[in-house]
């Protein structure tokens, strides 16, 4: 069954509302996605959830690493007899708990729980955005969040392979080319060319990252706000990507851009510099946590304005837009009236004279 939004095109007055088929150029679908974004403060909130999660997740990963790398320490510590001010110290008091299965499943709950909530908002802002892009003042209630979660999920799971396909390319062409870097450098020679191969695989990995990464955002939005299968959706996504090729890539690479400067925001928080003892364990903490989810706040706003332009130049492509209102005609400009006095023709002067 078509949904309203299908439906608009052929529906009576709404033909005379809804244009054909036109391309959406990286200006507008900027212009848009800024719009769309700020009128949706329900989406940016979803969006910032789910950031917020992943940030508290990564923080959680760098405690565990940490308590894994001080307990290989603390093995090595506690096979030497330590004194203390003459009195001998019992490391064993120290010792930090080993990782448990308990600990590694929650760890990977807690990775299924970002994942889901960012299916959560990707499909209800794609279908918001959507609707909005179409004419329809839609609200942000419960039901427009759950509402188109089946499709989205189905396009995650079909992403799994494709994600997990080009994290080994990237991985496999940086660490090649860090192997003949290394033995370059070993050598003595070639040292240059390792060091760029190693540049050129850092960017080519970036590259098919990012472009992995645009093709999902289309495939949900066409798969969300247009209705499709998820593989009917791929091929649509792949296809529109092809034919906006240059409009996608300038916005790839300035939300990339912009999103790596969130990131940096949102790490920075471990690096400030602090004395010693506790305040060396907690400050770092704190930080992280405070900066994290301000980069977070970042990165939910810039990837809301990212997945709306994409969504306008879907709608754009299908043909859902509102006609833009027609330009009135610039009215030609007339030449004023120049009041002088009448010329008399020498004749007239001539006869005046002669009388």
């Amino acid at each position: 069954m078509r949904s309203a939004l299908h439906a608009r095109p052929f529906c009576g007055e709404n033909a005379a509302l809804v244009s054909t088929s036109r391309r959406i150029g990286f200006s507008e679908a900027l212009t848009t996605g800024y719009g769309l974004a700020r009128r949706a403060p329900g989406v940016l909130a979803l969006a910032w959830v789910g950031e917020s999660a992943s940030v508290l997740l990564g923080l959680g990963l760098q405690l565990l690493f940490a308590v894994l790398a001080l307990r290989v320490a603390f093995e090595g510590l506690l096979s030497q007899p330590l004194v203390f001010f003459g009195e001998p110290v019992d490391l064993q008091r120290f010792s930090l708990p080993a990782p448990t299965l308990p600990v590694i499943g929650a760890a990977l709950v807690s990775g299924a729980l970002v994942l889901v909530l960012r299916l959560v908002w990707l499909s209800a802002g794609a279908r918001i955005f959507g609707l909005r892009l179409s004419g329809e003042q839609v609200p942000f209630t419960v039901s427009r969040i759950v509402e188109r979660l089946a499709p989205a999920t189905l396009v995650g799971l079909l992403f799994v392979p494709i994600y997990l396909s080009a994290w080994l390319f990237g991985a496999t062409a940086i660490g090649a080319s860090g192997l003949a870097s290394a033995r370059a450098l070993g050598t003595g020679r070639g040292g240059f060319a390792g060091a760029l191969a190693l540049a050129l695989a850092l960017v080519l990995a970036f590259i098919v990252t990012k472009a992995v990464d645009g093709l999902f955002r289309l495939t949900m939005v066409r798969a969300v706000a247009a209705d499709e299968g998820p593989v009917r959706a791929l091929g649509s996504a792949a296809r529109l990507g092809l034919e906006r090729l240059g409009a996608l890539a300038g916005l790839m690479f300035a939300f990339g851009l912009l999103q790596g400067i969130a990131a940096i925001v949102a790490g920075a928080g471990g690096l400030v510099p602090v004395g010693e003892g506790r305040v060396a364990l907690v400050v770092p903490i704190v930080g992280s946590l405070v900066t994290g989810l301000i980069g977070a706040a970042l990165l939910a706003w810039l990837s809301t304005m990212e997945l709306a332009a994409f969504s306008a130049i879907d709608a754009g492509a299908r043909g859902v837009l509102p006609e833009p209102p027609p330009q009135e005609p610039t009215p030609e400009p007339v030449e004023p009236l120049v009041e002088s006095e009448p010329i008399l023709s020498t004749e007239v002067i001539c006869g005046t004279e002669s009388v």
